[in-house]
């Protein structure tokens, strides 16, 4: 498959997410060790369910954050007189 992509690329293809870089948008690198007995693939797909819940947990926090009011800044400047 990257093999074809190079190819294409040399033939003046254009790379695949040149005009859509959001279809790579959530792809991201790593590693995975387990000494967990069982198919791997499963386990794997286990562990990516744990981190993307976290995610998503951390996410809705952070829009909570973000959109509470904020009180004592001092430098309020909606606040007449200031």
């Amino acid at each position: 498959m990257l093999l074809n992509a190079v190819k294409a690329f040399k033939d003046g293809a254009r790379p695949p997410a040149a005009d859509n870089p959001e279809l790579y948008a959530r792809v991201r690198g790593g590693y995975y060790t387990t000494t967990e007995p069982g198919d791997w693939l499963k386990l794997h797909e286990k562990a990516v369910t744990k981190v993307r819940e976290a995610e998503s947990v951390t996410a809705g926090r952070l829009r909570l954050a973000a959109s509470a009011p904020s009180f004592g800044t001092g430098n309020d400047s909606s606040i007449p007189g200031l």
